[in-house]
């Protein structure tokens, strides 16, 4: 490092002697891209770096303090060397409050990237009032920061894409769980509901106790077995007999439905037909309604269309 004099005064630095700021990931995080930074490279090759970057000393290379995008810029650009002020004796606390206000400037700096840096400086032991006189932002829009930063990231993604007021943040906070949250954040996005419509349902939310609610008891299918459709006398039930099973039911499957039809006799001459049907049964529309919601009935199977015609003869 002895060909470089620590100065204010802008030097030429190679590329590969600047180095990557830990500390910027709190503010800039991954948004550093090819993608990004392309419009940038172009200016960059045609008019050259017009603003210096600000490094200080570390080992055999220097720390960016600011100016990671412009050195990522620089290198697509081709650029070997790029121009810096160089600050000696920076403090990990004093670099970052000053990559802080210098992005804080920046109209890209994502609302998420501002949370991540308030919660940096909440862990150091910052309080709200200091934060704002380094920043000068609201002790409101700090506080809501701070609880975003703090929420499940699809709820996070909601604010940083402005699909919620961040105004909304901790009254969305104050709900019981992370299901209840999310759930209610995804209703106030998809409706748009004003803060005002926000608050009142929230408080409706917290004022249910939840130990009051009645779970719903599930539906218990009912079964018709074989067996059933056999009288004490071990005579086989009617049509209409065996539909009566289902009177008293909550709920049954179309297979007992359909079971109950063909495993009885005729209602009209007592005979079992079974797997024919008598075309005077009174139940012969309700088999012919199962068999086309089976699909069996129209169109016919073209593999078995004598099969599927024999049906569609006993049923019409």
């Amino acid at each position: 490092m002895s060909q470089f004099e620590v100065t204010e005064d802008v030097v030429l630095i190679p590329i590969g002697r600047l180095l990557d700021n830990g500390l910027n990931d709190y503010i800039r995080g991954n948004s550093i891209t090819e993608e990004s930074c392309a419009e940038l490279a172009l200016s960059i090759r045609e008019n050259g770096v017009t603003v210096p970057l600000l490094v200080t000393p570390y080992r055999a290379g220097f720390y960016i303090v600011h100016g990671h995008r412009r050195r990522f810029a620089g290198r697509m650009a081709g650029l070997i060397e790029l121009p810096c002020i160089i600050k000696p004796g920076l403090t990990a606390e004093q670099q970052f409050d000053l990559m802080l206000n210098e992005n804080l400037q920046r109209e890209d700096l994502t609302l998420l990237a501002q949370a991540r840096c308030y919660k940096k400086l909440t862990d150091e032991g910052k309080s709200i009032s200091d934060i704002k006189r380094k920043t000068g932002i609201s002790k409101t829009r700090i506080n809501n920061l701070l609880v975003v930063i703090n929420l499940e990231p699809e709820l996070q993604q909601l604010f940083e894409r402005e699909k919620l007021h961040l105004n909304a943040a901790p009254l969305i906070a104050t709900l019981p769980d992370p299901q209840a949250r999310l759930y209610f954040a995804r209703a106030a996005s998809k409706h748009q509901w004003a803060l005002t419509t926000i608050e009142t349902k929230v408080d409706h939310w917290n004022s249910v106790d939840p130990t009051t609610i009645e779970k719903k008891k599930p539906k218990t299918q009912h079964s018709v077995q074989r067996g059933t459709l056999i009288n004490p006398d071990h005579t086989r039930l009617t049509k209409s007999e065996a539909l009566a099973l289902f009177d008293d039911a909550d709920s049954f499957t179309l297979a007992d439905l359909k079971r109950s039809i063909l495993g009885s006799c005729c209602d009209n001459c007592d005979e079992e037909r079974f797997p024919d049907i008598c075309k005077a049964c009174p139940t012969t529309q309700i088999l012919a309604t199962l068999l086309d919601i089976k699909g069996l009935r129209y169109p016919p199977p073209k593999e078995n269309n004598e099969l599927a015609e024999t049906i569609n003869d006993q049923v019409n």
